[in-house]
């Protein structure tokens, strides 16, 4: 029987990663022990790109605008690799616009390369040497890499900050249109839904913290116009009503663990 959880299922082990030159184009490597009895695994939008191993494959998750349900091993392991803002172009040869609602196999973007990374994969191994094998063949790609985008973190943080498009383009010196184009390369959306997804993620972080919080007061903390509005964004975006948000999330496993 298909059995669906919401990530992060388990609790999530993060580091950051170990060859220090990696640190320029990856934040965080992650690893996410899943449930015996899981197979599916709700994933929610939350404006991040990462390069995920699993079962023997490896494979790029792009910017969601939506929930998407992965399936895995029940049982297994899910080592993951999380790009920083602004990165996708410089490793991974492609904005970050082209990987939109998209899971990528690696190949398919690097080539003989992206074969050379997933055939170093051992997926009988366990997850820590499989972090380990992708993070040598990783490293040796950045050394020729060039850096990401360096408005991507300014904008990120404006945009969470709730800063209007004019304000933001006048901000960074940039004209509307080139504020679109650098953002959609960056982090795969505009500058409007970019906020859409890191209110909602945000939404979603509250409620997970406090999950007794009354749904008008998670919209008027969160940012939405009302009660109405938060609910239309949750369906929208996680494919649940607000009520069957909250209960995925009680049965989920906050993630507390710091990278280091």
């Amino acid at each position: 029987m298909d059995v669906e959880v919401l990530a992060p299922a388990a609790a999530v082990r993060r580091r950051l990663p170990r060859p220090p030159a990696l640190r320029r184009l990856v934040t965080t490597v992650w690893t996410h022990d899943l449930p015996a009895t899981a197979t599916s695994v709700r994933v929610l939008p939350d404006a991040a790109i990462d390069l995920v191993v699993a079962a023997g494959r490896v494979r790029v998750a792009g910017p969601d605008t939506g929930a998407v349900m992965e399936h895995f091993p029940a049982g297994g392991s899910v080592v993951g690799f999380q790009l920083r803002p602004g990165a996708a172009a410089a490793l991974l040869g492609v904005p970050a616009s082209a990987l939109r609602d998209e899971r990528v196999d690696l190949e398919d973007l690097w080539g003989r390369a992206g074969r050379a990374l997933t055939a170093a994969v051992d997926p009988t191994a366990p997850p820590g040497q499989v972090a380990a094998a992708v993070e040598a063949r990783l490293a040796e790609r950045v050394w020729g890499a060039p850096d990401g985008d360096p408005l991507a973190g300014p904008l990120l943080e404006r945009v969470a900050g709730g800063r209007p498009v004019g304000d933001l383009a006048d901000e960074l010196g940039l004209g509307e249109r080139q504020l679109r184009r650098r953002a959609g390369a960056a982090f795969g959306y505009g500058p409007k839904v970019l906020a859409r997804v890191l209110r909602f993620s945000a939404a979603v972080d509250r409620l997970r913290a406090e999950p007794a919080l009354p749904l008008a007061d998670l919209a008027a903390e969160a940012g939405y116009a009302d009660q109405a509005h938060l609910t239309h964004e949750t369906r929208a975006l996680s494919g649940l009503s607000p009520g069957r948000l909250r209960a995925a999330l009680a049965m989920s496993v906050p993630d507390k663990t710091p990278a280091g």
